[in-house]
């Protein structure tokens, strides 16, 4: 579970660990900790009390989730949902967790080498920023060994054959020392060429593909510590979405918060619904299976100094108006 939950953003989450409450009870416990103070209704204990309860309640759970579960980091959460997913077999577009963020989406009829092949060879530099760190860090230490050893070997196989070509040569170590000293140009002076035409080409070539080769991993090391990927992971979402009404409208609702000093300007904000089911016919017949429509969305700071509840207000123009589930939360929060 994200941080924000900790701030009364993800209360389903607790309340759904609770087999004996009632799903109206869930809601109405939802509906109190989503509702400002000024609009919550009166309970039947003091609301100082209650509230309290509820905070360390959810603070334990929190803390027992993320004692359980290794995996977890401040801004990709436990992935609890995630598990629950695959437990019920449900369908999901992005993964959560340690995945959070990464699509799940598979292509049928296109073998999976054919796809890992066509993305190196067209789009190498982009999938090269987005690989992991320590792969990147472990290619370009195999990519420059390969060469010194590679190199390395011609110088050796030259020397043996004719021994004038090269200067301070004793063994095969005297050529690897030399491949080194060629392709990061140390030059220590105690092994060097001779006149010969053959291995000055080479030392030539040798220098020209050690240009390329650190251009292409400085390039890559580069654009991958400087790319905006790292700021989306300083800006927190909860874990889970509420639906609950505020001053009488039945909103969905969602937190989100920058956690750096120097908070995003003018953030946007987006949110898309994807249904699966009976889909949609157009007027020539065509199915189209899955029903893809944007929710729109409202917030007050637009600036993220403090964490915002994201809100889309569920109306009759609202995608999610007359779906099952939303009619029993409307029902439990009246």
């Amino acid at each position: 579970m994200g941080w924000l939950d900790w701030l009364h953003a993800g209360q389903s989450s607790v309340l759904s660990e609770r087999g004996d409450w009632s799903f109206l009870e869930q809601q109405t416990m939802l509906r109190s900790s989503m509702l400002e103070p000024g609009l919550q209704p009166a309970p039947s204990t003091p609301a100082s009390e209650a509230s309290t309860t509820l905070a360390n309640e959810e603070q334990r759970y929190v803390q027992r989730r993320v004692r359980d579960n290794p995996m977890w980091t401040l801004d990709r959460g436990t992935g609890f949902y995630d598990q629950e997913r695959r437990t019920k077999k449900k369908a999901s577009l992005l993964g959560s967790g340690k995945d959070a963020g990464k699509s799940r989406v598979v292509y049928h009829g296109v073998e999976w080498t054919q796809i890992v092949s066509h993305v190196w060879r067209r789009d190498f530099f982009t999938t090269a920023v987005h690989a992991r760190f320590q792969y990147i860090v472990a290619t370009m230490v195999a990519v420059f060994v390969s060469s010194f050893l590679f190199w390395a070997c011609i110088y050796y196989v030259i020397w043996k054959v004719d021994g004038t070509c090269f200067l301070g040569f004793h063994s095969f170590l005297s050529a690897f020392l030399f491949s080194i000293e060629t392709q990061n140009t140390i030059g220590y002076g105690s092994h060097a060429i001779g006149d010969c035409w053959l291995p000055a080409w080479l030392v030539g070539i040798q220098c020209i593909f050690a240009v390329v080769i650190e251009a292409v991993f400085i390039g890559v090391i580069f654009a991958k510590i400087s790319h905006p990927k790292g700021r989306s992971r300083t800006i927190l979402i909860s874990e889970c979405a509420c639906i609950a009404r505020r001053d009488g409208i039945l909103k969905l609702m969602f937190r989100v918060a920058d956690i750096r000093k120097r908070t995003a300007i003018a953030p946007k904000i987006h949110a898309v619904m994807y249904n699966w089911g009976s889909g949609h016919t157009t007027a020539e017949g065509e199915v189209i299976a899955v029903d893809v429509q944007p929710l729109p969305l409202h917030f007050l700071d637009a600036t993220l100094l403090l964490p915002v509840v994201v809100e889309h207000t569920i109306d009759e123009r609202s995608p999610l108006y007359g779906e099952s589930g939303v009619a029993a939360a409307a029902a439990a929060c009246t």
